[in-house]
């Protein structure tokens, strides 16, 4: 069993009483006042969850998104309070220490709309490995980082060789692409290298 599993287990058992599956087996793993299935928690109603003798009966326990269970802990000495994103009006969390105003919006592409920013544009490109189409960056395709799809194709990429001449006697030698694209290799041997100066 894993570290992770374990780790489950014993929250599980330690804060929820054995209970917390089970709440969200029976809640069907969505959150019970929005409906969403994401960044769920097990909140315990009567709000004991943090003291000394917690009530984890199966009852007093119910399945929540994260949003949903700090609106229901929304006045317990929490140094915040919601308001209302200024692009999209969905409601966000804003601590009492934001004092510049920097949270008014819920995410980044709600930001840069309400700041007037486009969204970059991306350009279709081709892999140079499997030649899917994918969307780069204008920025990556002018510094020549766009040119794979995905991690596999640039680590196939990278080991593909490709045929060079030593600077120093001329012979020709194989070599990978990313070693050639770095500049380090140069040179058909260490011998070579170090007759360069000579």
């Amino acid at each position: 069993m894993s570290k992770t599993m374990l780790d489950r287990i014993y929250h599980d058992e330690t804060m929820f009483g054995g209970n917390r599956e089970k709440s969200l087996i029976r809640d069907n793993y969505a959150c019970r006042d929005c409906g969403t299935e994401k960044s769920l928690v097990t909140h315990h109603i009567d709000k004991s969850g943090q003291g000394a003798n917690p009530n984890n009966d199966l009852e007093n326990l119910i399945t929540l998104c994260r949003a949903c269970h700090m609106r229901r802990h929304k006045g317990d000495n929490r140094s915040g309070s919601y308001s209302a994103c200024e692009y999209c009006g969905n409601e966000i969390y804003v601590k009492k220490s934001d004092t510049g105003g920097r949270h008014k919006y819920c995410s980044k592409e709600c930001r840069d709309k309400g700041n007037g920013i486009k969204s970059i544009t991306a350009i279709m490109k081709n892999c140079q490995v499997c030649d899917r189409e994918f969307k780069a960056i204008p920025a990556n395709i002018l510094l020549g980082k766009a040119k794979y799809c995905s991690r596999e194709c640039s680590s196939i990429g990278q080991r593909k060789r490709v045929l060079m001449f030593c600077k120093t006697c001329g012979a020709g030698f194989e070599v990978e692409v990313g070693r050639v694209e770095s500049g380090r290799k140069k040179y058909c041997s260490n011998l070579c290298f170090l007759l360069r100066k000579i």
